[in-house]
């Protein structure tokens, strides 16, 4: 969840304390060792979760071993599981009271697991007996009782009567969740990068507003790279959308480049797959969606301004509080922003140098004794730069005394500067062809997978299959995700090395890559012997006039990859040595006639002009990859005979290809065939047999008419695609595709059989003939395979379905989509017995000319269902049974017109479509509904339902049902029926497709509405929602009609609760302060014409709930929402109190009581000044009344029985915590302080000139009025900052200020926890004054804010408070770290510190102590986790 505070973020993300276990098991090993227990530990062992489990049990006498102890202080989290007799056990006491002390101590996090106990359970009969046998120590089993309560009372699981293995999934997955989290992604140990990430920091958490830019510069090696990933992992949780895009200049300068950056970077900051169609698009892409998402950016090695301006060019491209981080070697880059701040990363200083060098040298932290000063030599040599450090001291590992010093004294032949040379030490510690492959790579093949530069450089002759381990264990290159890279500095070493081979002449040298050295190569025929590779990739077309015959003199080349040269022909002859060959559009009809292809390795030739590869039957034993892919000539294929280790064929797109040769049916090591949209081709070999192939794919052979017969063994093959060819029918030989797992002919048009034998594909699991309008009937033995999991004949003619098919236990998706036959039988028109299809989740019966009756009742079997669409159907019911579909989430029966009732559809439902149901008049109540997402009725053009339910009224009815069941926060409803204006009781209106609402804090949710107009088209329309300006929602919320056409206009009315947002995923913040929806359709016919929302409010009967009366209209919907909602409000004889002072409202704001029309007790004003005569009457109307509003008026103070009238309320709504008080503030008198606030202050002046002789009386009076204003807790809204700054400034100025709510209290002396306890507020927020501490005035240091047990840090920046236009005050944040600094481990206590300026100060004639007001509270929305189910709170 997003905080408001980066630095706070920032500030917390230091490494946490180093654990030996990640989870300490702590159980009754009678009860569950051998069953929950080794069960979880056995799960958590499987998600690499180290769990300390002690397997011993513990014989009567023995004590706990210290190991055991130990084993609990180096646990990250302690479960502990509850069982019957756990606390019959005093090991597992003693246990208990070492993991709370832990927790309260080091900030341990401990889960209890109430595994078959009541998570109340005492073990009041445990500890019974306990007494009797410590006696002597009834202490100890007290602590017991204090622990046993404490952990109880935490949230955690009770799994009683819930599956086992479910559970123990969940209490992994939460833990799973928590350590990734709290565990650095970067798990190697980096030296000296706590102190950068300290400085970066400060940079990061200075400010909240906008964007900020932070340059990260410095020479290559120095760790930039590091160190922004470094800080991208421990703080990216933070933000709403994080990327780190990688290699930034090398990626820009790529084909493509720009446009491919820019979809990386909106596809992992969405998290969703973005197209972008330009670069130019882009950026606007850039800046529209990501304007107002507050998001970590991090683009490493930057080295143009050009590329910012593609990425990120300004801050305004981004929302508020975004963090772009930029790593440069060119300071200059980041001069186009003048507000960018700069953090020049610093070499390692000495120590750290020599640890990392040491780490590397000698896998240890310190130099062995005989090494000491030779390592100090080359770290002087090194001077601080970490890659340097790296790569000597992997080279010099394992390495004698005399063959250091010689390396050493290498080194210093090379000056400081040329740290490319320093690398070289390493590269020439390497063995020739090791040499070569580190070339190889460097200059080419960096970003290849492992195994295919080893495939590549094996048949080169360099032994890859060791020389690249060597090359990782020497730090010269390394494996991510099965890619290889190195460093851009080794890369530019090994280029360098290629360039001083002859740095006048590039054809004498080894290697090519740039254009200019290529055509300077190819001027001429003479000095070619030298090149060995050329690797050309142009980011765009590039017109050249060659010297082909150049070509036919590179004697050595052994790689040539050509793209985006455009050239009028082909070489004449290539080199024998050749391995590697890649041209893309060669412009040549085929390879040079003389070309020796027995050595390539790979050929790919997409785009070429090449009709025919080579004429005859050439030996190419060691090719593996041929790809002529889009090749539009290509009219045939080479004889395969002579390349017997092929493995991969694409030929996808060669569209004058017709027939491959007859030597591929029968080729043995071919796996991958691809030969989609090949439109021409007609004929495949008669017989295959291939026994390694695995993927065939014929898609989009229009013209290929037969499909070849299957002979001798074909058991590898597992995906079969045929969609769209013009076959007939299979052969019956397909039964020998044993291993065949999906065979898919969808829109084969032709298609009128399937041969039985297909019941003999054992593996079978997907068989799609979807849109084969010619295939009329299925195998019978198709239920023979018991495999099978997906089966769609959608569009098919078949009559009858095999009943067979629905005896299948693993299938899950079923479709019949448009097979109108399928219940035609002239005996019985019902569908067979759906019941033996126990794993089904998809059924689709759409269009299938059901009837009444054809649907069978054991429907109701199908306990896995969930999606059913029985959709143009002529049913008049549906069998009773459906509402045993416990799983059933969608029910889609639009345009069933016959359909004129429904059963009690089951209750996780979420959408339920009965659009152009014409004779429906019933539909389901929605309160029996429990889905835990959102439920949607879709109910378009419904005639009947809407003439017996009222059409005007159908929505809100179906509404308020649904929100009857808000015992907790439903979490979404939607309708859709007719009308054309949005309903009277939205209060938020708007005539376009788009509203925006503020949001109060105590808003339950808010329920939108729009009307639009189809046209008589078939509508879809979508919502978008928005809040605090974020876009939230993981998805547009949509209606839609697939087949009727809509002519008159409809609304849409739809509820979400804001509980249910804040678990989603996608929302990242704690509360709500805007909401915004906007409406469209991407149909031209479909209409927004207005758009409404109404928000609803919270209530508990617990606490009391506060309201802003913002109008007499909101006031009354406010209190009355409030009311009703009150679970215990028919049991007063009154529902409101009213107190008021008369003089002041009594004639205009009792407007209130008429508006509320409730039953309302309203002092008269008259006998309010009859104190004694009417006190009685008034307490007991108090007493009697369900809520009380007190509105705080000009003069209220003057009035003492006001007071009076307070304290009573105060006095009854603490004794029975079931009143619910609203506090209303009307034409209140200004403050003394500032009379440009809107603040409100209540002054005793002339109160206590009244009661001098009772001025106890007017401090409680005070008091009271304090409790109420400060009692709501974190809902409270009318104790404003500049109500705070009111009481401190009178605090600071008065001498005779009197505030016993708020104590005086050194804060920095008490560590939180001990602190509400010297308050006498009793809520979740505590007030202090205490003193005021500054910066030290010489130094400037910070102040000293450590307490006994922990220290308080800043967080976020410092906020002014400002009353109209005037700043007074400023407010901090501070939160509480356990621990010492700055190590200390975050806590959920948080303080806000509020101190006056100093040009406020000054105003005080009167000055008394320098004094700051805090206000303390528990951030409780810290560390929630979203989809953790089973989880109990006693609380």
């Amino acid at each position: 969840m997003a905080s408001t505070s980066v630095q706070g973020i920032t500030s917390s993300s230091s490494s946490p304390p180093l654990y030996k276990y990640d989870v300490f098991l702590s159980f009754r090993g009678k009860d569950t060792r051998n069953n929950f227990t080794s069960h979880l530990q056995t799960n958590l062992a499987q998600r690499g979760i180290d769990a300390y489990m002690d397997d011993r049990e513990l014989e009567r006498g023995k004590t706990i071993e210290p190991a055991l102890w130990k084993a609990i202080e180096e646990s990250r989290f302690s479960v502990i599981i509850f069982s019957r007799d756990y606390a019959s056990s005093p090991w597992c006491l003693d246990e208990l009271v070492k993991i709370v002390q832990g927790m309260k101590e080091m900030g341990h996090t401990v889960l209890p697991v109430f595994y078959d106990v009541d998570p109340s359970e005492t073990y009041e009969k445990a500890f019974v007996e306990h007494e009797q046998n410590f006696k002597e120590n009834l202490e100890k089993v007290q602590i017991w009782k204090d622990c046993l309560s404490t952990v109880t009372n935490l949230s955690g699981w009770d799994i009683r009567n819930r599956n086992e293995s479910e559970s123990i999934k969940i209490i992994a997955e939460y833990i799973s969740y928590k350590l990734s989290v709290t565990l650095p992604t970067i798990s190697k140990k980096l030296v000296g990068i706590d102190s950068r990430v300290e400085v970066l920091n400060g940079y990061i958490g200075e400010e909240v507003g906008e964007a900020i830019f932070i340059g990260i510069c410095g020479m290559g090696g120095i760790g930039k790279t590091t160190v922004s990933r470094v800080l991208y992992d421990r703080i990216r949780w933070q933000f709403e959308g994080s990327c780190f895009l990688a290699n930034v200049r090398e990626v820009f300068a790529e084909k493509d480049g720009p446009r491919r950056l820019q979809e990386q970077l909106l596809s992992e900051i969405l998290m969703e797959r973005a197209s972008v169609w330009d670069s130019s698009r882009g950026i606007e892409m850039i800046k529209r969606r990501l304007r107002l998402k507050k998001i970590l950016l991090i683009l490493d090695d930057v080295d143009d301004k050009k590329q910012l301006e593609f990425l990120a060019a300004e801050p305004g491209w981004f929302g508020p509080r975004s963090r772009i981080i930029i790593t440069s070697r060119d300071k200059n880059v980041f001069t186009g922003n003048d507000d960018t701040k700069i953090y020049e990363a610093e070499k390692l200083n000495d120590d750290d140098a020599l640890m990392l060098f040491s780490q590397k040298a000698f896998k240890n932290d310190q130099p062995a004794e005989d090494f000491v000063e030779l390592s100090k030599q080359v770290v002087g040599y090194a001077n601080g730069l970490p890659l340097a450090l790296e790569v000597i001291g992997s080279f010099l590992y394992g390495r004698s005394i005399p063959e250091w010093r010689g390396a050493i004294n290498r080194m210093h032949e090379i000056p400081d500067c040329k740290i490319m040379d320093v690398l070289r030490i390493s590269f020439d510690g390497l063995h020739e062809s090791d040499q070569k492959i580190f070339l190889d790579i460097a200059c080419f093949l960096k970003g290849f997978k492992k195994d295919r530069i080893t495939r590549i450089l094996d048949s080169c002759g360099f032994n890859a299959g060791i020389g690249i381990p060597v090359l990782i264990e020497r730090s010269l290159i390394s494996v991510y995700g099965d890619q290889v890279w190195m460093h851009n500095l080794l890369q530019i070493m090994g280029k360098e090395i290629v360039r001083c081979e002859d740095p006048k002449e590039p054809g004498k040298r080894s290697r090519l890559w740039t254009y200019e050295d290529v055509s300077l190569a190819l001027m001429d025929n003479t000095g070619k012997e030298k090149i060995e590779a050329i690797f050309l990739d142009m980011p765009g077309i590039k017109e050249a006039q060659w010297n082909m015959k150049a070509f036919s003199k590179m004697s050595r080349l052994r790689l040539l990859k050509i793209d985006n040269v455009q050239l009028s022909e082909g070489p004449e002859d290539l080199s024998k040595e050749l391995r590697f060959l890649e041209w893309h559009s060669y412009p040549s009809k085929s390879l040079p006639a003389g070309l020796q292809v027995d050595g390539l390795v790979e050929l790919h030739m997409a785009n070429s002009s090449i009709e025919q590869l080579w004429y005859g039957c050439k030996s190419a034993v060691n090719l593996k990859v041929i790809n002529l892919s889009n090749s539009l000539n290509l009219s045939k294929t080479p004889d395969l005979t002579g390349i017997p280790n092929l493995s991969s064929l694409i030929l996808e797109g060669c569209t004058s290809l017709s027939e491959v040769h007859p030597s591929l049916g029968r080729h043995k090591n071919l796996q991958y065939v691809n030969l989609v949209n090949c439109k021409s081709f007609r004929i495949l070999p008669s017989n295959l047999e291939m026994e390694s192939l695995k993927v065939f794919t014929l898609d989009g052979c229009t013209k290929l008419e037969k499909f070849p017969d299957i002979v001798g063994n074909m058991n590898c093959l597992m995906e079969l695609c045929l969609d769209g060819t013009g076959i007939a029918e299979l052969s019956s030989s397909i039964h020998h595709l044993i291993g065949l797992e999906v065979l898919s002919m969808n829109n084969c048009k032709n298609l009128e059989s399937i041969p039985s034998s297909i019941g003999c594909l054992k593996s079978l699991k997907k068989l799609d003939l979807s849109g084969c309008s010619e295939l009329k009937n299925i195998p019978e033995n198709l239920g023979k395979v018991e495999s099978l999991e997906e089966f769609d004949v959608s569009g098919t003619s078949i009559r009858q379905p095999p009943a067979s098919i629905f005896l299948l236990k693993s299938l899950k998706v079923l479709s019949f989509d448009g097979c109108k036959r399928i219940a035609v039988n002239p005996t019985d028109q019902r569908l067979p017995s759906l019941s033996g299809l126990c794993s089904l989740e998809v059924l689709d019966l759409c269009a299938c000319n059901l009837r009444e009756g054809a649907l069978p009742e054991d429907i109701g079997c199908l306990s896995s269902l969930k999606s059913l669409d029985l959709s143009r159907n002529n049913f008049v019911s549906l069998p009773r049974s459906i509402n045993k579909l416990f799983g059933l989430e969608t029910l889609v029966l639009e345009d069933c017109r016959m359909l004129e009732s429904l059963p009690e559809v089951p209750s996780k439902v979420q959408t339920l479509n009965l659009n152009g149901c014409i004779r429906l008049k019933e539909i389901p109540d929605p309160i029996k509904l429990s889905s835990s997402k959102r439920s949607e009725f879709i109910c378009i053009d419904c005639r009947e339902l809407y003439e017996h339910k009222g059409q005007d009224s159908l929505g809100l009815t179906m509404l308020e049902r649904y929100l009857q069941g808000l015992s907790n926060p439903r979490p979404g409803f939607g309708i859709a029926f007719p009308g054309n204006e949005i309903p009277g009781w939205f209060n938020h209106r708007s005539k376009g497709s788009s509203i925006s609402v503020l949001v109060p804090s105590w808003s339950l949710g808010f329920v939108a509405c729009v009307a639009f107009s189809a046209n008589g088209e078939s509508p879809s329309l979508f919502c978008h929602f928005k809040a605090n300006g974020i876009e939230n929602y993981p998805s547009p919320m949509c209606i839609s009609c697939n087949s009727i056409q809509v002519l008159s206009d409809h609304i849409w009315l739809l509820y979400l609760s804001f509980d249910y947002l804040k678990e989603l995923k996608e929302w990242q913040h704690g509360s709500f302060s805007n909401i915004e929806l906007s409406f469209h359709s991407f149909q031209p016919g479909v209409k927004v014409k207005n758009c409404g929302v109404c928000l609803l409010y919270y209530s508990s009967s617990k606490s009391s709930a506060r309201f802003i009366v913002a109008s007499k209209e909101a006031s009354s919907s406010s209190f009355t929402s409030s009311l009703s909602v009150s679970s215990s409000y028919r049991q007063w004889v009154q529902d409101f109190f009213l107190s008021f002072r008369g003089a002041d409202t009594s004639n205009d704001f009792i407007h209130l009581n008429t508006a509320l029309a409730l039953r309302v007790i309203i002092p008269d004003d008259k006998e309010l000044e009859k104190v004694m005569a009417i006190r009685s009457r008034l307490f007991e109307a108090i007493e009697e009344s369900g809520l009380s509003i007190i509105i705080f008026a000009r003069d209220c103070a003057s009035l003492p029985w006001c007071f009076d009238e307070l304290v009573k309320i105060v006095g009854f709504m603490d004794e029975m915590r079931s009143d619910t008080v609203f506090p209303v503030s009307y034409d209140v008198k200004q403050s003394k302080i500032d009379d440009q606030t809107e603040s409100y202050t209540i002054v005793f002046d002339k109160d206590e000139e009244d009661f001098r002789e009772n001025e106890e009386k007017v401090q409680r009076w005070t008091n009271i009025l304090t409790e109420v204003l400060f009692s709501s807790g974190p809902r409270r809204l009318h104790l404003t900052d500049a109500e705070l700054m009111l009481y401190l400034k009178r605090k600071i100025c008065e001498n005779s200020f009197k505030f016993d709510t708020i104590p005086d209290v050194d804060v920095y002396k008490w560590d939180p926890e001990e602190l509400p306890e010297l308050s006498p507020l009793e809520n979740r927020q505590w007030y202090f004054f205490g003193p005021r501490y500054r910066r030290y005035p010489r130094t400037g240091a910070r102040l000293n804010r450590a307490t006994k047990q922990g220290y308080w840090k800043p967080a976020g920046r410092v906020r002014n408070i400002v009353c109209n236009s005037r700043k007074v005050g400023v407010k901090k944040t501070l939160v509480f770290y356990r621990g010492r600094a700055p190590r200390g481990e975050r806590t959920d206590w948080e303080m806000q510190e509020y101190t006056l300026n100093e040009k406020e100060l000054k105003g005080c004639t009167n000055v008394q102590d320098c004094y700051a007001l805090y206000k303390l509270y528990k951030n409780k929305k810290r560390g929630n986790v979203p989809g953790i189910i089973f989880q109990y709170n006693k609380h």
